[in-house]
């Protein structure tokens, strides 16, 4: 059975207390006297506060998100350690191929080989100088490239830095501007009975943040479920508060008369 459809409803003996001349609701030593008009009054400006906190909290998750710069400062990353290690590999080949240069050059001087190997060994001491002129000039430009990543990945994180400060000074504004939210709401909920601050609790919770709909046309402005014109009639008198019959949210005529506090 679905939980909603078992949601606090005014009871008659409730109706007869929520007529015209207001219903009582006992706070401490004072009682609360309010026309049925004023508490859906009251009930749509407590929705509309909650909403402006839900929006709040909401724009604050979307814009404040650190993730895309995160990911790229982690793609960063990557590309400086695949240079880094390139350049590792690079560095050991030379170290190599400057051995093997230093030992065929010696063999020459000392020219204790025949001359078709002495021949052989200045052909490959050419091939070795070529090489390492060759490794020489990529090691250089891994290393340019190195430093641009490296610089690169300095601007990510002073820009990840600062948007963090940015962020915590923004959730403090928002946290601020809630607590202010906050004190409103208390302010309105202190003006609405008891049952119904209950029930609006209930309902803003399972009906995802409407607790409370106008009605629109001879429709209900949440579900858009038709209702009958008599049905209709008896909410327009505001002579008690009535729940759409689909889904179960407190209805509230398309305009309210307004009234004194």
């Amino acid at each position: 059975m679905n939980n909603m459809s078992a949601a606090p409803n005014p009871t008659d003996c409730e109706r007869e207390r929520l007529g015209r001349m207001g219903a009582n609701d006992e706070r401490g030593k004072g009682v609360l006297v309010i026309s049925v008009g004023k508490i859906l009054e009251n009930l749509l400006d407590l929705q509309n506060l909650d909403s402006h906190i839900a929006d709040l909290k909401r724009v604050g998750e979307i814009s404040l998100d650190p993730k895309s710069k995160q990911e790229e400062l982690r793609r960063v990353v990557f590309r400086e350690q695949e240079k880094i290690k390139s350049l590792e590999d690079l560095r050991l080949d030379r170290n190599q191929t400057k051995s093997a240069l230093e030992i065929c050059r010696l063999r020459v001087l000392n020219a204790d080989a025949s001359s078709k190997e002495i021949n052989q060994l200045k052909t490959l001491e050419r091939d070795l100088e070529l090489k390492e002129n060759s490794s020489a000039r990529y090691f250089a430009a891994l290393q340019a490239q190195l430093s641009e990543i490296q610089s690169e990945r300095t601007n990510l994180e002073n820009s990840i830095g600062s948007a963090s400060g940015i962020k915590r000074e923004k959730e403090r504004t928002t946290e601020a501007k809630i607590r202010e939210i906050e004190s409103l709401k208390n302010q309105v909920i202190s003006k609405i009975p008891n049952i119904y601050v209950v029930l609006y609790m209930r309902l803003i919770q399972a009906r995802r943040g409407v607790a409370i709909s106008r009605i629109q046309g001879n429709a209900c402005g949440a579900c858009h479920m038709t209702l009958p014109p008599q049905f209709i009639i008896q909410l327009s008198k505001s002579l008690s508060i009535e729940k759409c019959p689909s889904c179960h949210r407190m209805l509230a005529p398309h305009q309210l008369e307004k009234e004194g506090n």
